[in-house]
């Protein structure tokens, strides 16, 4: 557990929310809901920063041969002003071009990031662009029609790490989704 990389740092009481195994089984039901959309069509995953990267490492492992990997990299942050627009990189790999195209992240709140990433992959014209999300925290939602497609569990207003969310960068290698317990 990478909680306290610091040994003068006490590593924070952590709550299960979500174990392990029930992530493996609803990512098997998220992959076979994304196999169905697609009908056969090769599907390409963006996984947007490294929050995203567990699940869509595991969705494209249940996908098999028919999926790609790819990674959205953000400058910027989305509705922060003092920050400016938010910038959407692509890494190098196959085209988004009339392909079946899944943006994966760990956790949606306001909508916002997710929305912009969307916006820009519209731009390369998938034949299909959709959302796939582990935790969705719908009651923060700013962004109007988010389109989720797919969504692992509807998650508490919490401090949540594990399986791609962190804090300040911590506890994203984590296996369960935990709550984070604060002073």
């Amino acid at each position: 557990m990478t909680l306290a990389p610091d040994p003068a740092r006490p590593v924070p009481a952590l709550e299960v929310l979500v174990p392990g195994a029930a992530i493996a089984a609803r990512v098997a039901e998220l992959a076979a809901a994304i196999a169905a959309g697609a009908a056969g069509a090769p599907v390409v995953l963006v996984a947007v920063a490294a929050g995203g990267e567990p699940l869509a490492a595991d969705l494209a492992r249940a996908l098999g041969s028919t999926a790609s990997l790819r990674r959205a990299e953000l400058d910027g942050r989305a509705g922060d002003p003092r920050r400016g627009s938010l910038r959407v990189r692509l890494d190098a790999g196959p085209p988004l071009a009339g392909a079946h195209v899944v943006v994966v992240d760990d956790v949606v709140e306001t909508g916002l990031t997710l929305h912009a990433v969307l916006r820009a992959l519209a731009a390369t014209q998938p034949a299909r662009l959709e959302a796939c999300v582990l935790l969705d925290r719908p009651y923060r939602r700013l962004a109007a029609r988010l389109p989720l497609a797919h969504v692992g569990f509807v998650a508490p207003d919490v401090d949540v790490v594990g399986y791609g969310a962190d804090v300040d960068g911590l506890g994203r290698d984590l296996a369960d989704v935990c709550r984070l317990a604060r002073d």
